[in-house]
Formats: structure tokens, C-alpha cells, sequence
């Protein structure tokens, strides 16, 4: 499948994972109560501002948008394209998925015959996982983190140093605590659901974690459509 289709698939609700690599989706979709027909997708952007500049440069009247992402409003004005958005971020619990999904409910109530993106941010960092935390906290030095580059500089000195093992394992923690996420709150979408992501992320390719950079677009994400088949 070729992401730039991604709009004109049939879903009544995305949820935008950011940051979400093919591989480690994969397996932790398997482990999950979570069914549905799996496809790996082309990663076309390197980052957040250019997937939103990619899909959402036009008017969008169909479409409401829910985000955690703080990205649309500091780079660009697409976010005034949709018919209206509900910028989760400005929360003091900004990075819980549960902030998202709390205005989605609120929003599907009023437009229940809107499309949706709701887009969280886990798997990208901080880490969320309880592991990942603790190595966030104890190793890395770092207490708090809303996933700007102080966070990325550290992890990427502590993997150049010591290897990937390590943040392969957090990131899996990531990618596990946003299916976990959507998990418990399942019961409030409602219609077609899909789950994909804006981009991907390295993890030790070319001795280098995270995205901006030409090779994020090597790294395949996920596109998962709930109530299917697997097919990956």
C-alpha cells in the first residue's frame, strides 16, 4: 500500500501513532487484544510538519483533528484547514493518549458523521513504558520530557556509547504502551478504525536514533485496519 492513498482508504477514524516503525508494530500488534488486517506502508515524511503539510495543506471539511502533537500549530496553519480541531497539547496531561481520546469523545458526540484524526504520541519519546522511565530517569538524567531534542541528543550519546540493545528494548515499551492505550479505550470508536503513523523512526541505523533526516524515509510504518484479517 502506498501512503499517499492513506486518505482515500475507508475509515471513519484515524489514529495517528507518531513515530511508529512497520517491525516493532507488528509484533506488538500480534500480542495484542487487538485484530485487524495489517499492511506495511512506504514512509513518505520524515517528520510531523511534513506529514501534515503532505496531507492536510488543503481544505478539509469532512475531517475534525484531536492531537496531542503541538507540531501543526508551531510549523504551519494546516491545522485551520480542518472543519475544526481540538489541540489536545495545550493539557497539563498532554502526552497521555488519554487527553486525545478524551476530546475525541467529546468531539464525536457533537459530529458523530465527521472523519477523525486523532493523533497521540507514543511510541515517540519521552519513554512511557516502565522500564523506559526508569533508564529515562536514573541513566539519561533527564525527570521530565515533552520529546524535544535535549531527550534525543541523550539517547542517541547513550546509544552511540553503549550500544542499541538497550533503547530497542524502550521503544518497544513505547510502541506497546500506545496499543495498551488504544486497548482500554477501544470501546469509544466507533466505525471504521484505522491505526497508522506520520513517520518513522531510526533506532541505531547508521549509528542514529530518531527522524528529521533523509533515512526515516527507509523505515516502513504500519497501517492497521481493526475488524480484519492479518495480512502483512
Amino acid at each position: 500500500m502506498d501512503q499517499d492513498n492513506v486518505m482515500e482508504e475507508d475509515w471513519n477514524i484515524m489514529i495517528l501513532v507518531d513515530a511508529c516503525r512497520y517491525d516493532i508494530f507488528s509484533k506488538a500488534i500480534s500480542n495484542s487484544t487487538l485484530k485487524g488486517e495489517l499492511h506495511r506502508v512506504k514512509s513518505l515524511c520524515r517528520n510531523t510538519p511534513e506529514w501534515y503539510e503532505r496531507y492536510f495543506s488543503h481544505i478539509q471539511p469532512d475531517k475534525i483533528l484531536v492531537t496531542s502533537s503541538p507540531m501543526p500549530y508551531k510549523f504551519g496553519k494546516e491545522y485551520r484547514n480542518f472543519f475544526r480541531d481540538y489541540p489536545s497539547w495545550k493539557y497539563e496531561d498532554w502526552l497521555l493518549p488519554k487527553s486525545a481520546f478524551r476530546d475525541f469523545k467529546k468531539a464525536f458526540i457533537s459530529y458523530p458523521n465527521k472523519r477523525f484524526i486523532v493523533h497521540i504520541i507514543p511510541p515517540h519519546l519521552p519513554y512511557f513504558g516502565i522500564n523506559g522511565i526508569k533508564f529515562q530517569h536514573n541513566v539519561l538524567k533527564i525527570d521530565k520530557s515533552d520529546g524535544d531534542p535535549s531527550i534525543y541528543n541523550a539517547v542517541n550519546k547513550y546509544g552511540q556509547e553503549n550500544g542499541w540493545n538497550d533503547i530497542i528494548k524502550y521503544y518497544e515499551e513505547n510502541v506497546n504502551y500506545a496499543i495498551m492505550a488504544i486497548e482500554q479505550s477501544i470501546d469509544i470508536f466507533k466505525g471504521k478504525v484505522c491505526i497508522t503513523s506520520d513517520h518513522g523512526e531510526l533506532i541505531g541505523e547508521n549509528n542514529f536514533y530518531g527522524h528529521n533526516v533523509d533515512d526515516t524515509l527507509k523505515i516502513d510504518v504500519p497501517y492497521f485496519v481493526l475488524g480484519g484479517n492479518d495480512d502483512s
